[in-house]
């Protein structure tokens, strides 16, 4: 069995690869905090609704006529507004070495947790194959 075949493990991995991707952007900001001219770079954030782009949506089914349709009002949603809490150097530079370091402890503390979630899923699997975790 190839357990990337399990949509549960490929999310996982996905997630650990983004992960992995921002934790080298994040490493070059840091390293050029001195460099004249350079901007700040940060990934595109890793969310459910990106997670789920290639996934085919699921649709609600009305199995009675009494059940409600449900209806969509225009002030239900919210959306968070990004801020713009960098700061520019005299030079040019705009990378904040406090912020880059508290998203790289973000970032760490994710991967942990999906590691986590990983090891737990594969004991999961050893479990029902009837092997000791």
């Amino acid at each position: 069995m190839d357990l990337s075949d399990s949509p549960l493990f490929h999310l996982l991995q996905r997630k650990m690869d983004y992960l992995t991707q921002r934790q080298a952007v994040l490493s070059q900001n840091i390293s050029n905090v001195d460099t004249p001219q350079y901007e700040a770079h940060d990934l595109v954030p890793f969310t459910f609704e990106l997670a789920m782009a290639d996934r085919h949506p699921v649709q609600p089914r009305l199995t009675n006529p009494r059940h409600l349709q449900g209806a969509r009002r225009e002030g239900d949603t919210r959306v968070e507004r990004e801020r713009n809490a960098f700061e520019v150097a005299p030079d040019g530079n705009s990378v904040v070495l406090d912020e880059e370091m508290k998203k790289v402890g973000d970032v760490q503390l994710e991967y942990e947790a999906v590691a986590n979630l990983y090891h737990k899923q594969l004991s999961l699997y050893k479990i029902a194959l009837g092997k000791s975790a």
